[in-house]
């Protein structure tokens, strides 16, 4: 990217440069906000499963082997 700002001469290379360095940030930025998005989207499935789903297993899961064992 700094090749580019080769070509120009003076304070247009340091503006140019600034700008390049900002876009780039921005980018960078989103994808960590995505990223970050995607952690708390996952925290939040594993929330439910462990809310929704771990007391069914507790429950059902102990009755299944009971059932099958005492007969």
């Amino acid at each position: 990217m700094n090749l580019l700002a080769v070509e120009k001469s003076g304070s247009n290379t340091v503006l140019y440069n600034t700008v390049i360095t900002a876009v780039v940030h921005f980018i960078q930025s989103r994808k960590q906000l995505r990223n970050i998005l995607d952690i708390f989207h996952n925290a939040k499935f594993l929330i439910y499963l462990h809310i929704f789903i771990q007391p069914l297993f507790s429950c059902f899961l102990p009755l299944y082997f009971f059932m099958n064992f005492s007969k």
